[in-house]
């Protein structure tokens, strides 16, 4: 995974349905990361390798959706990557985002970080979405419970004194 370049982001958008349970959301986000997230990474990755970083995340506007963005190898053109997307008929046609879009990550902003390298912290980014679609190609299908899931957040939290705390109830389990 390398940085993305700011200049050469696009959006992809991979619909999700909504859902009353947090158990089936759940299962229906692992089953597309599984078939249609990771489709998505190998073509762009295959041979010449489209781009060079990636990370998804889900959000809603007002529809359900992973947000794929992507960045662009120089010399990759955006008719290369519309009709490389045309067979993949369950993502929606590339937008191309502004280099602003990139400039801050929620709350983390170039002046926090060492060389002002926003960059770098988009790149580690992007590594949490390679590590995540691993973790769920590991799984057998169906198999990966939020359970299961959450104890692999703990490796996440547990090392800088955050445990299991989270804002995000998913039914019984606070964690």
């Amino acid at each position: 995974m390398q940085k993305p370049n700011l200049d050469r982001l696009w959006q992809i958008k991979i619909y999700l349905e909504a859902s009353t349970s947090r158990q089936d959301f759940f299962k229906q986000a692992i089953t597309k990361i599984k078939s249609q997230v990771t489709r998505l990474v190998s073509v762009l990755e295959k041979d010449d390798k489209m781009i060079d970083w990636y990370y998804f995340l889900i959000h809603a506007d007002p529809q359900l959706y992973f947000d794929f963005v992507v960045s662009l190898k120089i010399g990759i053109t955006e008719e290369a990557l519309k009709n490389l997307l045309r067979q993949l008929t369950y993502c929606s046609t590339p937008e191309k985002l502004p280099p602003s879009w990139g400039e801050t990550i929620s709350k983390v902003t170039r002046a926090q970080l060492i060389d002002d390298d926003i960059e770098e912290a988009w790149r580690l980014v992007g590594q949490q979405s390679e590590w995540l679609i691993n973790l769920v190609n590991t799984y057998k299908n169906d198999a990966l419970t939020i359970e299961q899931f959450t104890q692999f957040m703990h490796f996440f939290t547990n090392p800088v004194g955050l445990g299991m705390i989270s804002h995000m109830p998913i039914e019984a389990y606070q964690f």
